[in-house]
């Protein structure tokens, strides 16, 4: 029998780069600028033209979106840096004033978005399909009792001879460009499509929603996807005894995925204990639907931060996302009941009691610099979870898994 998973190892892309790989955003921005025309050519995309300083310049449409509209030039490297988190910060505002409140224009803003999105998706799938894996053997070995969560499109973990179906790419791989996932987190509920009917700026205001929606992870929905993978592999969250996160900074945009995961490896509170799921809420009237608006042309319209907007306005936005996400999870249900029931006969047996966790997992967590030291410990704070190790790389982190006969014993 193979032995019981006790071990999650989260992959990050520092992970890659330790084994000597050009995956840091720095390569995927020099590959963008070295492919970007090749690419919108393929795509059947022209270029923006533009005259600036008596200089003829083009430039795509990734670069009126997420540029200045109305000074467009290369994407600068603050960018670059934070390549996630920069697809959330979108100048609507100019971008309305740019392309006007008429028909024609709103259907050009709608093709200038559309395409600015293609371009980058075919840009990061050909830049992730275009890694190559170093060569040779690595002198660290995982045990069978391990099981692991890939963040990377690409295929290292052979070097450590894991086999396939011990690893789980949630953001899926570089050999399939359809399952290919990145973006940001925040946001996640549709835009409202009264927004689109008004026409006029309300209608540019939509598109750039809507561009925003189209952008986002939807973290929720991946993390029910590795829930079914986990059951799949006979995984059960309360035998976890300790988590290894390699080269996985936990910035915002991945952050949901390790509440879940933190959550799911300690100790239940008292509060939180057999409690049941919230129902979706149907409070979905017209002043809500006007708190929603508002919201919009605050937050995406005129670039206000959370902190500067009614509380009334956020508190309809996040009701409305709530319920979302829990009819999301209510579809994810009962697929996995009927998964669980497929090919079984009914009983009239009671399951037996879940095991019970009585310590929380041990989290180990390699660290580049001390910024990614501060986000972690920012991330156990917030949770108030306090069974956790940084270490200064993940040499440091690895060190228990040498093939010297040092490897921990569970």
């Amino acid at each position: 029998m193979e032995r019981k998973i006790d071990t999650l190892v989260i992959i990050g892309n520092g992970f890659d780069l330790w084994q000597g790989m050009r995956s840091g955003l720095a390569d995927f921005a020099a590959y963008y600028r070295e492919n970007r025309d090749k690419i919108m050519k393929k795509l059947h995309i022209k270029p923006y033209r533009y005259s600036k300083d008596g200089e003829e310049k083009t430039v795509g449409a990734a670069e009126i979106v997420y540029g200045d509209p109305l000074d467009p030039d290369e994407l600068n490297d603050g960018f670059w840096s934070t390549f996630e988190n920069s697809l959330d910060q979108v100048d609507t505002y100019a971008l309305n004033l740019l392309f006007g409140k008429k028909n024609r224009q709103l259907k050009q803003l709608g093709k200038c978005v559309r395409n600015a999105n293609r371009i980058l998706r075919e840009a990061f799938c050909g830049w992730v399909c275009s890694l190559k894996t170093p060569d040779g053997q690595v002198p660290y070995s995982f045990g069978e009792n391990c099981f692991f969560i890939n963040f990377n499109y690409t295929d290292t973990l052979a070097r450590f001879g894991v086999p396939q179906e011990k690893i789980f790419h949630i953001h899926g791989e570089a050999r399939d460009k359809r399952s290919v996932v990145f973006g940001h987190a925040s946001h996640p509920y549709e835009p409202e499509w009264e927004l689109y009917r008004f026409g006029g700026r309300f209608r540019g205001l939509f598109l750039a929603e809507y561009l925003l929606y189209m952008t986002d992870k939807r973290v929720d929905a991946h993390i029910m996807d590795l829930v079914f993978r986990l059951a799949t592999e006979g995984v059960v969250a309360e035998d976890i005894k300790h988590v290894y996160v390699l080269g996985h900074s936990m910035s915002p945009p991945d952050v949901g995925y390790f509440d879940f995961l933190l959550d799911a490896t300690r100790v239940p509170s008292a509060q939180n204990e057999d409690a049941p799921p919230p129902a979706p809420t149907a409070s979905d009237g017209l002043e809500q639907l006007h708190l929603r608006i508002q919201y919009a042309i605050q937050r995406t319209g005129y670039g206000l931060s959370p902190e500067e907007i009614p509380e009334e306005q956020a508190a309809a936005v996040a009701e409305k996302a709530e319920a979302e996400r829990l009819a999301l999870l209510s579809e994810y249900d009962r697929a996995f009941k009927k998964m669980l029931g497929r090919g079984k006969k009914h009983s009239t047996v009671p399951p037996p009691p879940a095991p019970q966790r009585e310590t929380d997992a041990k989290w180990h967590v390699s660290c580049h610099a001390e910024r990614d030291k501060t986000q972690a410990r920012e991330l156990f704070s917030r949770l108030g979870f306090g069974n956790y190790q940084l270490y200064n790389g993940i040499d440091d982190c690895l060190a228990a898994f040498l093939t010297d006969g040092r490897t921990r014993k569970s």
